[in-house]
This record gives structure tokens, C-alpha cells and sequence, in this order.
């Protein structure tokens, strides 16, 4: 598990491989987010897991969440 900074100055975006969970955090007012994939996007496909179920440590107190992402499961309640 690691974290990656990405300042708007240098445009740069990670990979991440098919199949591996991810996700983000924006610590600015505002931010764009643009995901490539490798297929499109299939609505009964789109899953998670719940942002404090794996022990990062997220640098925020009171994140804002989307209700989707709120509901999702715990890492324990899908191993």
C-alpha cells in the first residue's frame, strides 16, 4: 500500500494494472479527475471497497464522501 502526490504542475498520472483497487483523494477547492481505461464501463462491474476498512491513513478528519462510496463494503466483508 503506498500513496502518490500529484501536484497540478507536472500532469503526471499513475497506472494502475487491471484489477487492482485504488483510490483518490483531491486536497485542493477543486481538481479534475480523468481515468483511462482499458474497456468501457460496465455498471454491474463497478464495485469497491470502503476507504477506512484497509488501515491507510488518509490526511483528512472529515472527508466528503458520495453516498455510493459510503455504502460500499469493508475489505473484511469481501475476502
Amino acid at each position: 500500500m503506498f500513496s502518490v502526490n500529484l501536484p497540478n504542475k507536472n500532469r503526471k498520472s499513475p497506472f494502475i494494472p487491471a484489477g487492482y483497487a485504488h483510490g483518490f483523494l483531491v486536497i485542493s477547492e477543486e481538481a479534475v479527475v480523468a481515468y483511462h481505461q482499458t474497456n468501457h464501463f460496465d455498471a454491474a462491474s463497478d464495485t469497491g471497497i470502503h476507504f477506512v476498512s484497509f488501515g491507510f491513513q488518509w490526511p483528512v478528519q472529515s472527508p466528503i464522501i458520495s453516498e455510493k462510496d459510503a455504502a460500499l463494503p469493508g475489505l473484511n466483508e469481501v475476502l
